[in-house]
């Protein structure tokens, strides 16, 4: 028989007193990783668990959230699939558009990243100069830039502040077409605010001297 461990021991404690408990009034102890395992077998004993039946509340718990884990696996599934068909519905459209509007679309996503970008370089300019006012000793201390992250030199020590939040997220089927400023140019377009010029080529016939 496979020994029983501390964290089993925490593990079942916390399945058996959220028994029957609504969904989102989860309860637990708190701290119970420093307790002593004498305290949590009296918790457990509290709450009907002793030797004789820890492993069968420990297989129930067990199975219950392997059953949870396998519904939300299927939610997650489907959620995706849902999430898959909206792409391709969504690149369909947006195939389907004048090139005009499509590169309108993706002038306007570069814009927005480079405003981003622009937003974020300021901030941590900012960040920057309040940690080198924090840890300034005198006026040999400076603070210079290096691959766009400041670099401060505090009594001959080197202070590296990074750049950070620079992250951007972005959706895991990706694709200009699930930007929302380019939805908004889009929704715009099928509205009749945005005017398309379509140039049109005519040949002109020549007429052949006899």
């Amino acid at each position: 028989m496979p020994k029983i461990t501390k964290s089993d021991k925490i593990a079942v404690l916390n399945y058996v007193i959220n028994i029957n408990v609504p969904e989102g009034k989860m309860r637990s102890y708190s701290n119970l990783s420093k307790a002593k395992i004498t305290d949590i077998d009296k918790l457990l004993e509290k709450h009907g668990v002793n030797d004789a039946n820890f492993n069968e509340h420990l297989e129930l718990m067990k199975k219950k959230y392997t059953e949870e884990r396998l519904i939300r696996d299927e939610n997650d599934k489907i959620v995706f699939e849902k999430s898959k068909m909206e792409d391709e519905d969504l690149f369909s459209q947006f195939n389907s558009l004048p090139d005009s509007i499509k590169v309108l679309c993706e002038k306007k996503r570069q814009y927005e990243d480079y405003v981003s970008h622009l937003k974020t370089t300021k901030q941590h300019i900012k960040d920057a100069e309040i940690v080198f006012n924090k840890v300034k000793r005198s006026n040999l201390d400076t603070m210079e830039w290096k691959d766009g992250n400041a670099v401060l030199k505090v009594n001959g020590i080197n202070v590296h502040v990074g750049h950070l939040g620079t992250g951007r997220w972005r959706h895991p089927l990706g694709g200009i077409h699930r930007n929302r400023h380019a939805k908004d140019i889009i929704e715009d377009y099928k509205n009749g605010l945005i005017p398309v010029l379509i140039k049109i080529k005519i040949k002109k016939n020549r007429s052949r001297k006899m």
